[in-house]
């Protein structure tokens, strides 16, 4: 049997100090109580101590006057724990055992103990961007407890694909349905929608940004390696072309041989020469003269500081000697008038003590004058090392300037030679020139755009390498899935039999409850279809068949728990509403409707079971655990009334 969980009390603290506790135990326990005894409100507080994300505020308004603390004692595998909820100092928090938890970490914490695996399941479309939502206490518990106005679906308020993975859960098949493999899965083919359609954004752009940088005559329709390489093929073509032109022009200069040797050995080449030593030189003496110039600021301001301590040194000189002659004129300790006259020879004049070395000024004054000696020997080193420092960095400015005054007389020597050698030049070559660098350049951007295109291949290949991977995950996904779905009919039958096993119950009890066909169940990996008489219960069922067959689905489910696959953690807790339907009062249903639950809890295997429900009356009910509220706790009208009518 699965680990159950047992409500062992609920305890309200008052502000007065005397908390209220209603206590329950194992097996079938019913609440009963006139409107205003707070028998819903008792269960609901039990809600908001499981994890209710509202604050107590909210939930419970006109209770915060009176109370100030929730808990509850709940058993899970013969270990008891306490669940605390405390709007006034930790609202937020669930104190699980003395720790305070958060929503989430309280829910794993208690599914962990009840060995639920906590999954995350497919909502909406599983391959969507969203992350997939947590199968969480929260969600599971809308199964387990049934609230008075929740008496229309299998579960309040919660989506559908909601309530069939809490199902799947409750059946143990979740864990194999939204297994690791098919989470892998879905975050493969994320990746391969991401991939593809990055792969395509990069295509688009690249089109675009080529036809910008190319001709459109380079490139064509569309650009391929085989349009690069063809266009490629038709500039270098068109440079060998210009390259014939340009030789045949060259040929034309060789009638002019003493122009040509000219500009080829003569002063233009000596010219070029030294401006390009001088340029080299004019480099390297940049950095230097920086340096040099850091060192006489570095040694001026050192220098400085020297001076400024010399000073100082002097000006405590000459204080010491004035201050030196301010003598003691009365004695501290009586007040008397003191005279150096009376005092013995080496010895202070006021305590009379013998002064080794004479005076002590006189050993300060030698510290001072040892002092500025120092100083005085620091600053003409200091003073040395600047003037060499400040040589240094004139000598190199000298050069710079030279070096920058020849490279202006070498540059103003080369234009008249420059002007001559392009008189002689034909025009014809500098357009050669200047075409041929234009159609190298673009062969340099086909050659680019090529290597683009590489990256178009390197993305195919990891969109196929991630392809490959979904298609062996898929494989497993699908032998799994395969292999549950003969799990899923036979499980489906099980709880199919169990609702139909509360059915047949009550009609043996009262033949005119169930006047309908057989209720049957089909259960799929991502639907749960509950029909009555191959209709769907929803449409086909009035508001009292309804009612029963609720009370059968969580039936079903409580009798899941004594299967070892099943993951029911054994409790079920329904919270009935006043009347059902216009004048059909449910006291008179209570008693058969709750007498299954009774018989089930007395089979071995369900000792550990417990049931708690709320009614006006269940009267001469036998083998349940009978609570009385008498006590009208608050006046009319502070909560909503019990009974609430479901229409």
């Amino acid at each position: 049997m699965n680990k159950s969980l047992i409500i062992k009390y609920i305890s309200r603290a008052t502000k007065n100090g005397e908390p209220e506790i209603l206590e329950f135990a194992a097996g079938v326990n019913v609440i009963v109580g006139r409107p205003n005894t707070g028998k819903t409100q008792w269960l609901r507080m039990l809600d908001y101590l499981m994890g209710d994300r509202k604050s107590f505020t909210s939930k419970f308004p006109q209770a915060l006057h009176k109370y100030e603390a929730l808990s509850a004692l709940v058993e899970i595998d013969g270990e008891e724990h306490l669940i605390e909820r405390n709007w006034k100092v930790k609202s937020t928090k669930v104190i699980f055992d003395g720790v305070e938890l958060s929503v989430e970490e309280f829910s794993a914490r208690l599914m962990e103990l009840l060995d639920i695996p906590v999954l995350h399941f497919p909502s909406g479309n599983p391959y969507s961007r969203l992350p997939w939502p947590t199968l969480s206490w929260r969600t599971l518990l809308r199964h387990i407890y049934r609230r008075n106005d929740s008496w229309a679906e299998l579960a309040a308020k919660q989506p559908e694909e909601q309530q069939v993975a809490a199902v799947l859960l409750f059946l143990g098949l979740a864990e194999r349905l939204f297994s690791d493999e098919y989470g892998e899965l879905v975050e493969k083919r994320k990746a391969v929608y991401a991939q593809e359609s990055t792969r395509e954004r990069f295509l688009n752009m690249l089109q675009r940004v080529t036809r910008e940088l190319l001709d459109a005559s380079e490139v064509g329709v569309a650009v391929t390696p085989d349009a690069t390489a063809a266009a490629r093929g038709r500039l270098e073509e068109n440079i060998s072309t210009l390259e014939q032109q340009r030789q045949f022009f060259l040929a034309k200069l060789q009638v002019d041989a003493e122009t040509r040797a000219d500009l080829a050995e003569g002063t233009t080449v000596k010219l070029r020469e030294e401006w390009a030593n001088l340029q080299v030189t004019a480099d390297e003496l940049g950095p230097q003269l920086e340096q040099a110039r850091a060192r006489v600021e570095e040694l001026s301001a050192y220098v400085k500081a020297l001076e400024t301590e010399a000073t100082k040194l002097a000006r405590t000189q000459d204080a010491s000697l004035i201050f030196a002659k301010l003598k003691v004129t009365h004695c501290p300790a009586c007040r008397q008038a003191v005279s150096p006259e009376r005092a013995a020879p080496d010895s202070c004049y006021v305590c009379g003590q013998i002064v080794e070395g004479g005076e002590v000024s006189e050993a300060a004054q030698q510290r001072l004058d040892f002092e500025r000696e120092q100083i005085r020997t620091e600053r003409l080193e200091a003073q040395d090392l600047l003037d060499r420092a400040s040589r240094e960095r004139d000598l190199l400015h000298g050069e710079v300037r030279f070096t920058s005054e020849r490279l202006r007389q070498i540059d103003a020597e080369l234009a008249p030679l420059r002007t001559a050698a392009a008189a002689v030049l034909p025009p014809e070559l500098g357009l050669i020139d200047t075409e041929t660098g234009r159609l190298q350049e673009r062969i340099r951007q086909l050659d680019r755009v090529r290597e683009v295109l590489d990256l178009r291949e390197e993305m195919s290949e990891e969109l196929a390498q991630l392809e490959q991977q979904v298609e062996e995950l898929k494989s497993r996904v699908d032998e799994l899935k395969s292999g549950l779905k003969k799990e899923l009919r036979n499980v489906g039958d099980i709880f199919q039999d169990a609702i139909n096993d509360y059915l047949n119950e009550i009609k043996r009890i009262n033949p005119r409850s169930w006047t309908q066909n057989n209720v049957t169940v089909r259960l799929t990996t991502d639907d749960l279809k509950i029909r009555v008489g191959g209709a769907d219960w929803e449409t086909e069922l009035g508001t009292t068949l309804k009612f029963y067959l609720l009370f059968a689905y969580n039936y079903g489910l409580l009798k899941m728990s004594s299967r070892s696959w099943a993951h029911y953690p054994g409790i079920c807790i329904l919270d009935l509403p006043g009347s059902v339907a216009d004048g059909i009062d449910v006291k008179d249903a209570e008693n058969f409707v709750i007498e299954p639950f009774i018989q089930l809890v007395k089979q071995p295997e369900f000792q550990s079971t417990q049931v708690i429900a709320t009614g006006n009356a269940f009267e001469s009910l036998e083998g349940a655990r009978r609570i009385d509220l008498d006590h009208v706790w608050v006046a009319e009208g502070e909560f909503e009334d019990d009974d609430v009518t479901l229409d």
